[in-house]
């Protein structure tokens, strides 16, 4: 079970449940290691940014309605008084790798190139 403790944001557009520091969180960063080790011997651009592990929350590029109000960053005073809240815990179950370029049509979410389910 991962902790989840916070929330946090990248550049005030994407809100996200911040992952509470412990060997679940160490665990998936070693794996986030291990893929782009994996992923540049293989000669595959991949994310340069460091890894975050994170829940998503809201994210206003996926809503055309904030978008249309010409909102581009969620006010900070929305969240900072949660900010360090312990907010509860969440059972990983599977990894998926995404394409950050495409979406599902359907969805509208990343396209899912990959599945990685837990026992």
């Amino acid at each position: 079970m991962a902790k989840i403790e916070g929330i946090g944001h990248f550049r005030d557009n994407v809100l996200f449940a911040k992952l509470c520091q412990d060997d679940h969180k160490s665990r998936l960063t070693d794996l986030a290691t291990r893929l782009r080790e994996e992923f540049e011997s293989l000669q595959v651009i991949g994310e340069t940014r460091p890894f975050t592990p994170h829940m998503t929350i809201a994210k206003i590029s996926q809503s055309k309605k904030l978008r249309n109000m010409y909102l581009r960053t969620f006010p900070r005073e929305l969240w900072t008084d949660v900010e360090f809240d312990s907010i509860g815990v969440q059972k990983v179950e599977s990894i998926q790798l995404l394409s950050m370029q495409t979406t599902d049509p359907q969805s509208g979410y990343y396209e899912c190139l990959a599945e990685f389910h837990f026992d």
